[in-house]
C-alpha cells in the first residue's frame, strides 16, 4: 500500500538492500585483469614469499620466467618441482613454449630441460594487473595453498 511518497519504508529499504548486493556482485566483475597475451609478455622474477620456500636451495640465484611474444617460453635457475622435479632437484633451466588460454591461465609446454629433450606442461593463474601482473603456480596439493609466484619486472 503506497505511503505518503508513493513507498512504505519497508519497500525503500528492500531497494537499498538490492541495490547494495547488486553493486557487491557486479563491482569485482567488472574489474577482474582478463589478460591478452601482450599484457604476459616480458620477464618474471620470483617473489620474495616464494623464496621463502627454497631457503637453501636459492642461495645467489635469481629464478626467472620469460614469456616472449613469439610464444617461446624460457626458464632460467627455477626451482626442480615446478616443472615435475623433486624439491631436492635443485634449480632447472628450462625452454619451450607458452600460449594463453581462454580460461584466462598461461600454460606451459618444457621440450627442454636442462639441455635435454622433455615434455612436461603445466598452468599459472594470472593475478595482478596489466602493469604488475602476477603468474602463480600451486606447489603440491592446491588444497594447502602453497603457492610459486613469478612477479613481471
Amino acid at each position: 500500500m503506497p505511503c505518503g511518497d508513493g513507498f512504505c519504508k519497508t519497500h525503500k529499504g528492500q531497494r537499498s538492500v538490492r541495490l547494495v548486493l547488486a553493486i557487491a556482485i557486479l563491482l569485482p566483475a567488472g574489474c577482474a585483469f582478463r589478460p591478452i597475451e601482450s599484457d604476459l609478455t616480458g620477464e618474471y622474477a620470483l617473489t620474495d614469499a616464494s623464496r621463502r620456500l627454497y631457503v637453501d636451495g636459492l642461495r645467489g640465484v635469481t629464478p626467472l620466467l620469460t614469456l616472449r611474444a613469439d610464444g617461446d617460453f624460457e626458464a632460467i635457475g627455477v626451482p626442480a618441482e615446478l616443472f615435475g622435479g623433486k624439491p631436492s632437484d635443485g634449480i632447472l633451466f628450462a625452454h619451450g613454449t607458452w600460449r594463453l588460454e581462454t580460461s584466462g591461465k598461461v600454460h606451459v609446454t618444457v621440450s627442454t630441460l636442462d639441455g635435454e629433450r622433455f615434455d612436461y606442461g603445466r598452468q599459472f593463474t594470472v593475478r595482478g594487473s596489466r602493469s604488475r601482473s602476477v603468474l602463480r603456480a600451486y606447489r603440491g596439493d592446491p588444497d594447502q595453498m602453497e603457492t610459486i609466484d613469478f612477479e613481471k619486472r
